[in-house]
């Protein structure tokens, strides 16, 4: 989308991966490259979608927020 530029991508990406890391502590879910590679993908996902920057980070917190919410209920359920 307008006004992302590579750099942008890649610090969401980092900041994607440490919610994601964030969330899963303690968890033997996600490790290192896995969390980097789920990181990418929520990324890709947001930005293929969006149509401007404020767009995109609104769909990355977005995406996360589910993520958060279908964890916790996982968690709860079998936890």
């Amino acid at each position: 989308p307008k006004g992302v530029d590579q750099q942008s991508r890649e610090a969401m990406t980092n900041k994607i991966a440490q919610r994601l890391t964030t969330l899963l502590k303690g968890q033997n879910m996600l490790k290192g490259q896995n969390m980097i590679d789920a990181a990418r993908q929520i990324e890709a996902k947001c930005f293929d979608r969006a149509k401007d920057a404020t767009e995109y980070e609104r769909k990355v917190e977005k995406r996360l927020a589910k993520a958060a919410k279908a964890f916790y209920a996982q968690d709860y359920t079998y936890g």
